[in-house]
């Protein structure tokens, strides 16, 4: 909870940051920035060290790094896709289609177990 609140803390200055930075540099090179800070196993890493700061220090990186990079200039960017004419309609059809569109249910997560994990060894740890 605490690197929670810290990374919230921080979005209240990296959120605008990067908004700016998106005015400056353009919309797509702060949003493939900020995903491909989205580090996986780093941040994996740093949890699995089981240290509050190391933990603290994962969530605030890719909390206001990562996350708030992509989530700054979203809205402009994905307005920026299509033409004035057609852009309500073109963000609505998009937004209702992703909406429907079907995915992995959290009840097929069980099931998904054997896939993910090497014989002998729990899903959780060793």
């Amino acid at each position: 909870m605490t690197g929670v609140l810290i990374s919230s803390a921080l979005g209240l200055f990296t959120i605008p940051f990067f908004g700016a930075l998106s005015d400056r540099v353009g919309r797509k090179p702060v949003y493939m920035f900020g995903s491909a800070s989205l580090f996986a196993f780093p941040f994996f890493w740093l949890l699995n060290a089981e240290a509050n700061v190391l933990i603290w220090l994962a969530i605030v990186l890719a909390n206001s790094v990562g996350v708030y990079a992509m989530f700054s200039p979203q809205a402009a960017f994905f307005s920026e896709l299509f033409d004035t004419r057609v852009r309500y309609s073109g963000l609505a059809l998009a937004s209702r289609w992703r909406a429907r569109s079907p995915r992995p249910s959290p009840a097929a997560s069980p099931s998904l177990g054997p896939l993910t994990c090497s014989p002998g060894r729990a899903p959780t740890g060793p």
